[in-house]
């Protein structure tokens, strides 16, 4: 809701605000706790496409913190970057998925990856600075980033804890949608759509 009273009722120029970058459930690994490290340190980032930015997301390297990219339009409408987007405002959003302690009186302070957290002040901190050296960033509402959205959702689902009939049935839908794009056809709206719930089942599999 504050973003959206910003948006409405900006305190500067909304025409002077190139960039948003949005950190939301960024607090947690992702996994269990013996799951692998490249698991355990990633974070989602999505949107960077609208904005032409995705090529410096993909410059960022460490060993501690791995930043995996999702188009902006299989995210759904729930944080504070879709107000900025819905003004034209290119924006980065930033998250580890629903840990299963989310809105519960069990997501306390020991749970947070602290480690993690602090990788990544360092990654966003290279990401300002790289951006603030930019021309004018121009927000491409059409811009799509298929083909790394679905190696990023077969990614986690590569990492599910074990598999179950709807992971299965998961993977074969994923498999056929990268198999169209390999094969030159667009995604339609409604694979995006598709997109969007594997995305979701895959999350919770590792919250």
């Amino acid at each position: 809701m504050g973003s959206i009273f910003f948006v409405d009722h900006p305190t500067i120029p909304l025409d002077v605000v190139h960039l948003m970058i949005n950190l939301d459930l960024i607090g947690h690994a992702i996994g269990n706790p013996d799951a692998p490290p490249n698991l355990r340190n990633t974070v989602l980032v999505s949107g960077a496409e609208r904005g032409g930015l995705h090529a410096m997301v993909d410059q960022y390297r460490s060993d501690d913190l791995s930043l995996r990219r999702l188009g902006a339009n299989v995210m759904l409408p729930s944080s504070d970057h879709h107000a900025f987007q819905n003004a034209g405002i290119s924006s980065i959003f930033f998250n580890t998925g629903r840990d299963r302690h989310y809105h519960t009186p069990q997501d306390t302070a020991e749970k947070l990856d602290y480690r993690k957290m602090l990788t990544l002040s360092d990654a966003l901190t290279e990401l300002i600075v790289s951006a603030s050296k930019c021309p004018p960033i121009r927000y491409d509402p059409n811009a799509t980033d298929d083909a790394t959205t679905m190696e990023t959702i077969r990614f986690l689902a590569d990492h599910q804890p074990e598999p179950t009939p709807h992971t299965t049935r998961a993977l074969e839908v994923l498999g056929r949608l990268s198999e169209k794009h390999s094969n030159g056809s667009a995604l339609a709206p409604s694979d995006h759509v598709m997109l969007t719930r594997l995305l979701e089942l895959f999350e919770k599999g590792l919250a």
